[in-house]
């Protein structure tokens, strides 16, 4: 569910692509204020639904003659200065595959990169996260979907600072992609409890960490996978490598 966002105030389109099997549908905001220390303000507007896969409650009467208007979405798009979406690592990569202008922007992803329990929320879930502060949606829909994670982002949290400012924060922050290479098959259960996913396509297991957590898990995956048999592989990323291919 990715959307595009600015990071100081201005009058831009924010963007949202359900994506399941396929870009689903488009829906678009105006964000016409936002403050990182205040609430956000929004106004909807009226815009073009394209689809192109039945999922979710799309009939064949709301499909038909329908399509992605892929130049208003890169147009849209490449105005932002960071994409956000509550599953970056699902959804960028279908997102740089349709549309490959924009491959390269800066991605964020408000369910990864916010410590939720911190701040005082159970799960990650967006219906979940959005329900504990009272507020409910109609959700797989796209301007449903973008309006409650904004309305999200712009919650104040502990400290006075918007969740949408603590996102910024930690995706202007480098981090690591660790890949797992060579590591042996009886090592895959540990990995995957330590929050590893599994590559089919390179056939590796891999993870994104804070720069700081460098050290430690080299020195646990050295220990308790490799046993010095290999060693895993570390590739410095900035938001815009992070949850690509």
């Amino acid at each position: 569910m990715p959307m595009v966002a600015p990071r100081h105030v201005r009058d831009p389109g924010i963007v949202e692509l359900t994506t399941e099997i396929g870009i689903e549908e488009i829906g678009a905001f105006h964000l016409v204020a936002l403050d990182q220390s205040q609430h956000l303000a929004v106004q909807s507007r009226e815009t073009a639904v394209r689809h192109v896969q039945v999922v979710d409650q799309l009939t064949d009467d709301i499909l038909a003659g329908q399509r992605i208007d892929d130049e208003a979405a890169i147009e849209l798009m490449s105005s932002a200065d960071i994409i956000v979406a509550h599953n970056a690592a699902f959804d960028r990569p279908f997102i740089d595959r349709r549309l490959p202008a924009i491959a390269g922007r800066p991605w964020a992803c408000s369910m990864a990169e916010i410590d939720w329990l911190e701040l005082g929320f159970d799960g990650r879930a967006l219906g979940y996260l959005v329900a504990q502060r009272g507020w409910f949606f109609e959700g797989h829909r796209a301007q449903n979907d973008i309006l409650a994670l904004i309305y999200l982002l712009g919650h104040v949290a502990a400290g006075g600072k918007t969740i949408l400012a603590r996102l910024i924060a930690a995706s202007e922050s480098a981090s690591y992609k660790v890949n797992a290479v060579d590591a042996p098959y009886d090592g895959k259960d540990a990995l995957k409890a330590r929050g590893y996913r599994w590559d089919a396509a390179m056939r590796y297991w891999s993870r994104t960490i804070g720069a700081e957590e460098m050290g430690s898990e080299r020195t646990w995956l050295l220990q308790e996978i490799y046993a010095g048999h290999a060693e895993p592989a570390f590739h410095l990323q900035t938001a815009c490598e992070r949850y690509g291919r």
